[in-house]
């Protein structure tokens, strides 16, 4: 009786666990999430990789706006910190964050922000929140910088911008940790809609198969190497299979 009941215990307790672990996106349908769940989606989710890419400077040629206060680097501590920042010298992080922009829970993100709590234009929005991606998968690429404004960021722009899809035919791709990979099928420049630029892949391999089931650990995102200041910087994405999951089903 006594291990019945430990085990009883062992097994309520695990249950407990993996609910306070669960995310917001399982515990509340899109249209109860706040404004905070939603940069929450957009920004430290499973859907989203970042990439931060940090460098030192001159204020004046590394923003265009006005002077704000300095940013730590991430890869320093109080502790270890010796460095004394002026007004003339900051850090500044470029942030790139890879989202699948074809999963729901990332355009319901982006749907809930846009509607500002407005139940009516929410519904207005639940095409573009709930349809289907068909055969493509798309990731997007937003791109922001601490502190706000940063140079790095509208050089990068720039280059997204003038790119075209026969430029990344070569050196973009996905790749699954079981070995398949499917190449680039299309690209769309940054759009003004704040969403970013879209990398579109094929859902499915030439035979017919899926690219990703629920069987693969990981799949991995990899593009070109993009100028930033002197530096050709390559931004890849790993996103787990596992954490992909949303009311029981592979989202991406």
């Amino acid at each position: 009786m006594r291990g019945k009941l430990i085990i009883v215990t062992g097994l309520i307790a695990a249950l407990t666990l993996a609910l306070t672990a669960a995310g917001f996106w399982e515990k509340k349908p899109y249209t109860q999430w706040s404004e905070k769940d939603a940069r929450k989606m957009l920004e430290k989710s499973p859907w989203c990789y970042e990439f931060n890419w940090g460098r030192q400077s001159n204020i004046g040629s590394d923003v265009t706006g006005p002077s704000v206060g300095s940013v730590p680097s991430p890869t320093s501590t109080p502790a270890d910190d010796t460095r004394v920042a002026t007004d003339a010298e900051r850090e500044f992080i470029t942030i790139v964050r890879v989202m699948l922009f074809s999963a729901r829970p990332i355009r319901q993100a982006y749907a809930t922000l846009i509607a500002k709590g407005d139940k009516a234009r929410l519904e207005k929005l639940k095409d573009f929140a709930e349809r289907d991606f068909g055969d493509e998968i798309v990731i997007a690429w937003v791109i922001d910088s601490k502190p706000k404004g940063a140079t790095s960021v509208f050089d990068l722009d720039r280059q997204l911008r003038a790119l075209a899809v026969g430029e990344l035919a070569n050196d973009t791709y996905i790749a699954s940790s079981s070995g398949k990979k499917v190449f680039i099928k299309d690209y769309i420049p940054p759009t003004n809609d704040g969403t970013g630029a879209k990398f579109v892949f094929p859902r499915t391999m030439p035979d017919g198969t899926p690219f990703l089931t629920a069987a693969d650990k990981s799949f991995r995102f990899q593009t070109r190497k993009f100028k930033m200041k002197d530096d050709a910087v390559a931004v890849d994405a790993t996103f787990k299979v596992e954490n992909l999951q949303l009311a029981g089903q592979l989202e991406y």
